[in-house]
């Protein structure tokens, strides 16, 4: 156990590895922009729901994806990492307001249907993967081994199937996280955030 409280079990298992089912991860992302007035998460928001929206892809990871690679929807496991660890390894920006609590067992059941002439997608997992960071002379990147860098995990899967299938993995992943399971950071979290170091 770590001096924050967090466990320092499993922070060694090979890239890929499945997280144990009984294990919760945790998303950041931005609340919907005030200039998309028809964006629907502001009313999932108001009703303290998240949206599919929370769940796309970061530009890397889209570059990634075109690049026919298949990225993974990065996460950290709250067991290793703290919310101000993980607000902090994102990228440290005002504007990650959301934190999203999903639980592995439940992520590991979604699946997107059949639909015409195209099979169910396999069912989404989360695993294991080295958190990386850019390299200091901007090319590529290195480990991170910042706080809380040891939680690092992704959602595997969402590049499965049809245009339409991957909107229902990321609709259904929106619908998976729990009552209570979104916060919005307050101006003074954000605040102390920036204000201190990671534990």
């Amino acid at each position: 156990m770590t001096s924050d409280g967090t466990s320092d079990a499993l922070i060694s298992e090979p890239d890929g590895t499945p997280l144990p089912a009984d294990w919760s991860v945790l998303r950041l992302g931005p609340q919907p922009s005030i200039k998309a007035v028809n964006d629907p998460g502001h009313t999932l928001l108001a009703s303290g729901k998240a949206w599919p929206g929370l769940f796309a892809f970061s530009s890397t990871e889209r570059i990634a994806e075109v690049q026919g690679l298949k990225p993974r929807l990065s996460v950290w496991a709250e067991s290793l990492t703290t919310l101000h660890q993980a607000w902090l390894l994102v990228g440290g920006n005002p504007n990650n307001r959301i934190a999203l609590t999903l639980f592995v067992d439940l992520v590991r059941a979604i699946s997107a249907p059949d639909m015409p002439g195209v099979r169910a997608t396999p069912r989404l997992d989360v695993v294991w993967e080295r958190a990386v960071r850019p390299a200091p002379d901007g090319t590529g990147s290195v480990p991170d081994d910042r706080p809380g860098s040891q939680g690092h995990c992704g959602i595997d899967g969402l590049c499965k199937g049809t245009k339409a299938q991957k909107g229902k993995l990321r609709e259904l992943l929106a619908e998976s996280v729990p009552p209570n399971g979104l916060v919005v950071l307050a101006d003074d979290q954000i605040v102390a955030f920036l204000s201190k170091p990671s534990d």
